[in-house]
């Protein structure tokens, strides 16, 4: 059975991204989502999907206030997973880690701190 691994951020800053040269994502536009880990779900059907090689679905979503992310990958997949996002506006980028732990990050002047789990 696959586990998707599924994020839901505060979409404000992040859902202006659009399909462009400088290499930003379009996102789909739906409604909510039920956050059961189930991403072939119809309220996925409106996401914008990317393929990550051979194996492995990015799917993004917006609603009135969220981003949502779910990824599929392989059954045998340790399902890690890190997203780099930074919004206009904001001076530094921020990580999101999911594996066996979830942390948040963001970059400072010297760099990325360790996670804070």
């Amino acid at each position: 059975m696959r586990l998707p691994l599924l994020f839901c951020l505060v979409a404000s800053p992040f859902a202006t991204a659009v399909q462009a040269e400088d290499g930003r994502l379009a996102i789909g536009r739906a409604g909510p989502v039920l956050l059961d880990g189930r991403c072939e779900a119809d309220e996925w059907a409106g996401a914008a999907r990317y393929r990550i090689g051979d194996a492995i679905t990015r799917m993004l979503q917006q609603d009135a206030r969220f981003l949502h992310v779910c990824v599929i990958s392989p059954d045998e997949s340790m399902n890690t997973l890190d997203i780099y996002l930074q919004a206009a506006g904001c001076p530094a980028p921020v990580n999101l880690h999911a594996s066996a732990q979830v942390g948040q990050r963001v970059r400072g002047p010297d760099g990325w701190p360790d996670h804070p789990w």
